[in-house]
Parts: C-alpha cells; structure tokens; sequence
C-alpha cells in the first residue's frame, strides 16, 4: 500500500492564468487546491469555525463572487443563503453544484428524523425553517451550464444529504467533476486538471484502505453522532448510527429526545456519544450523563486540508469506541 503523504504527485501545467475560483466551505476547497495544483489557488468564502448553514458575506466576499470565473459549492441544501448571494455573478461566470452531479450514491433524508418536534426554538434556529423545501426556488437552474443567471430551475436538495464530502469516494468522484469544469474554463490546461484530479483518486483509494483497516475493530459498533450529517461517513466505514441529538439542521433538542437517546443507549449498548464543533460538548455531556459512555469531538469542515479532516474523524471516533 502506498503511504498516502506520498500518494499525490500534483502536476504543473504551461505558466497560463487560471481561472478565478471560489468556494464554499474549506473542505471542497481543499479539494479545488488538489485539482488546480500548480496552477492556481481557489479562495474559500466561508472561513473554518464559520456555520456553513447561516453565514453573513462580507463586502469582500462579494467582490470575489462578482469577479469569479468558477464558483464551486455544494448545494441549496449546505448554504441556502448563497444562491441570492450569487446573482451578483457576471454573465460569462460558471456554477458547479456539486449535488447536481452524478457518478455517487446520494443518502435520501426524506425519511430520516429532521430537527426534533419537542426542541425549543426550532422555528427561530438560524433560519432554516424557511430552506427546508427546496421545490420552492423555480428560479435555480443547472449550474453547470450557466448563462445570466436567470434560469436557475427545478433542483430540490430538501431529500439529500448535503454532506457527502465526508466519504472520501465521493470526494473522488466531485474532484472529477470539478477538473471538468476547470477544464472548460482553461482549456490549454485541461489535461493537468484531469490528471491532478486522477491522483487524488488514488490517494482517496489509500485513505480508504487505511482507515478501513483502523476502524476494522469498530464494525458496527453503535454511536449516536451530534446531528444527522455523518451517514456517508458512517456509511463508508461501516459504524452503525443508534441516533443523533439533532437532525439534519442542527437544531436544539428538547427534553423529550434527550430521554429517548439516553433510552436508545441503554437498549443499543452505546459506548460513544459524539460532539462536533456545531453543536458543541455540552448536549453529548448530557446524553451521557451517569453512563460510561466517552465522546469526542469532530471537526467535518476542517481548515482545508481533506485528508487531514477526514483523518481527524476517524481518530477521534476510534477512540471514542476504545476499552482504553
């Protein structure tokens, strides 16, 4: 197996302007850098620590949208807020939305627990009751395809996961899609694009290997996570979810569902109660109040490096799980 520190050799194409990029969140920047190598450097909008669900743009933010020849993010269903923020976008500028892409098994939310019906302030929580049903923004068109921005028509993320960059496969296959784009945007280095992207395939390859093979001991060992955005994770590296404190908008819980996690734990054996940097220690403190149960705390956006995010979650789970 090749160590994955050495797996991706970034090639450097002809000294030619790349294109002017910007993205989301750090993860999908870190995996834009990967793609662009050498030949450019993407600008994040959403600094790590930010909530990717409810930020405020800055002037500047702006400006880099306005002057941006690519813009990559991953959905209506991650960052609402930026598809108004986006009509500032010249005409000649592309959108990828990465949930609009094909070639990855997306998880159907439809039927999963959305933000609980007993928590406290649901309807005020960072404005997410009005981004639920997406089938309302007729104006959201196919981003891959571009012009004016006036036609952004029928795409509804309110039934998928946004946060499938957590399995590394898909980060391989949405780093393939991004060389695409960059590819019709520069042209000249096309093929570097497609060849960096291929590389970073490989070492998503690796990364599987061997963090399959740390967490082989943890099979489906049950956890309850910090709200319902780890399924492709979880998925991926076959651990068994018996709940999460919040749902997929991270909302607040209430008493009730606090009593029936710490119910579930009793039933399900659960050993490890998760915290992310959302939704902070204290509810998992309280979950596993009086119980045996460890935590940890994760961090899915990261400061842009992937493969040390997605590191960082898998060390942080394996010893959540650990008798040590």
């Amino acid at each position: 197996m090749r160590p994955i520190a050495a797996t991706l050799t970034v090639l450097a194409g002809p000294a030619v302007a790349a294109p002017s990029v910007v993205t989301d969140i750090a993860p999908i920047n870190g995996i834009a850098s990967i793609v662009m190598g050498d030949l450019g450097t993407p600008e994040a909008l959403i600094p790590p620590g930010a909530d990717a669900h409810d930020y405020a743009l800055r002037p500047s933010d702006a400006g880099r949208l306005a002057n941006a020849d690519l813009v990559i993010w991953v959905g209506e269903g991650l960052t609402p807020w930026l598809l108004k923020s986006m009509e500032t976008l010249g005409d000649d500028a592309t959108i990828l939305e990465l949930l609009d892409t094909d070639g990855w098994e997306k998880r159907d939310t439809s039927k999963s627990e959305d933000d609980h019906d007993d928590h406290e302030g649901h309807d005020d929580h960072k404005g997410h009751d009005d981004h639920k049903d997406h089938d309302d923004h007729d104006d959201h068109a196919d981003h891959d395809d571009h012009e004016g921005h006036d036609d952004h028509a029928g795409h509804a993320h309110g039934d998928v996961d946004p946060h499938a960059w957590l399995s590394p496969t898909v980060a391989a296959v949405w780093a393939t899609h991004i060389a695409t784009a960059l590819g019709k945007a520069d042209t000249e280095n096309a093929q570097t694009y497609t060849d960096n992207a291929a590389a970073f395939g490989l070492q998503m390859d690796d990364l599987m290997a061997d963090l399959s093979a740390q967490l082989a001991a943890f099979e489906g060992a049950t956890v309850i996570w910090p709200h319902d955005a780890y399924g492709y994770f979880a998925d991926a590296f076959g651990i068994t979810t018996a709940g999460n404190i919040a749902g997929i908008n991270a909302a607040d819980p209430g008493p009730a569902h606090i009593t029936e996690l710490r119910e579930q734990m009793a039933d399900d054996n659960v050993t490890c109660v998760l915290a992310d940097t959302e939704i902070g220690p204290s509810w998992a403190d309280l979950v596993r109040e009086g119980t045996d149960a460890k935590t940890g705390i994760l961090a899915p956006i990261g400061n842009g490096d992937y493969v040390a995010t997605i590191e960082g979650m898998a060390t942080t789970i394996a010893a959540c799980l650990s008798d040590v």
